[in-house]
């Protein structure tokens, strides 16, 4: 168990160092580890788990710890949550001694350049999602539909994340979605 516990934080600490925008850009290689290659879970967990997390209060990269807590317990909990978090805070605080003392121009630049990379992994990562809702959706078409619905409504800035929630937690309710 040990060595399950160490091959998986030092998988998801390499994992943080990739997450531009977040620990949700890199579900689908937190996927592909933990499905395909490890086989610790289905996809229908992974899916479950993240869902989970998102609609918890609490940290948005919650489900690294349900990841963990599934494969390990406690335990693995607590160290993947750990090598999730300490890589990329190590990383903020050079950064912001080193942009302290260089131009701004330079930071800007390194911001611009991240913005894209942010946005295709994010994308990247609702794919994942979206394939492995099988418990949710019966048709990979439903799954698709909502998706996008979704997806235009955040772009817009205009409705509240917990609207979208909300009003799919009813149609769910309603059978609509299933």
């Amino acid at each position: 168990m040990i060595e399950l516990i160490a091959d998986m934080s030092a998988h998801f600490a390499a994992f943080s160092l990739l997450a531009f925008g977040g620990m949700a850009a890199v579900i689908p290689t937190m996927h592909h580890y933990l499905v395909d290659t490890m086989h610790l879970m289905s996809g229908e967990q992974f899916s479950s788990y993240y869902t989970i997390s998102q609609i918890t209060p609490g940290p948005n990269m919650l489900f690294v710890s349900l990841f963990g807590w599934h494969v390990a317990g406690v335990w693995g909990a607590l160290a993947v949550t750990a090598a999730v978090c300490v890589p990329p805070v190590s990383i903020a605080v050079v950064y912001s001694i080193v942009a302290a003392r260089v131009s701004p121009a330079w930071t800007k630049i390194i911001r611009a350049g991240m913005a894209p990379i942010a946005v295709g992994l994010l994308l990247a990562s609702a794919w994942v999602l979206a394939l492995n809702l099988d418990a949710a959706f019966t048709h990979w078409i439903k799954a698709a539909i909502v998706s996008g619905i979704t997806m235009g409504f955040m772009l817009t800035g205009r409705v509240h994340p917990f609207w979208l929630i909300g009003c799919g937690a009813i149609l769910g309710a309603l059978g609509v979605l299933s």
